[in-house]
């Protein structure tokens, strides 16, 4: 069995006064360690121990899964333990609902990525020409800034495809 390891540091909860001592790198790692060395059942009886001890002994709530999705499997497994379903079925039926989770989460950032691009789209098409360029092009001979822009200003009156 493998144990996700995320992120390095300290576990930081903000509801947890400073003084409070938090879990450092080398236990979590000695921690995962001994959970990947149990079987699975042993692996379950462990959680339950750590969520009796939350529920008498934490300082702070447990932190909620990230994704409603996360949430219900979570709920889902423990129904299914109290119902006595043998652990492959549990296996199972959590690696499809870890699976649905991996994708809803990947189309939510394709979604967000989707977003964004358009936004920079919009953004481009309607924000004013930058009116800077004209003003750095070299001198035309014979011809003052003020009578190139003067028929700059008649050209694209008079012409059908310029933008307003």
């Amino acid at each position: 069995m493998q144990f996700s390891r995320r992120g390095s540091g300290r576990i930081r909860n903000s509801r947890v006064p400073s003084h409070y001592p938090t879990m450092h790198d080398i236990l979590r790692e000695r921690l995962i360690r001994n959970l990947e060395a149990l079987p699975e059942e042993q692996v379950y009886q462990v959680l339950d121990y750590i969520e009796f001890l939350n529920s008498k002994y934490a300082r702070a709530r447990v932190r909620p899964p990230a994704s409603p999705l996360r949430r219900f499997s979570e709920k889902l497994e423990d129904q299914m333990r109290l119902q006595g379903v043998g652990m492959n079925a549990i296996r199972g039926t959590l690696g499809a609902m870890n699976t649905a989770d991996k994708v809803v989460s990947e189309i939510a950032g394709a979604g967000m990525s989707l977003l964004k691009e358009v936004e920079e789209g919009l953004r481009t098409v309607t924000e004013p020409p930058d009116r800077t360029q004209v003003r750095n092009l070299k001198p035309v001979p014979g011809k003052s800034p003020e009578d190139i822009h003067r028929e700059d200003a008649e050209n694209a009156e008079n012409d059908p495809t310029a933008l307003s």
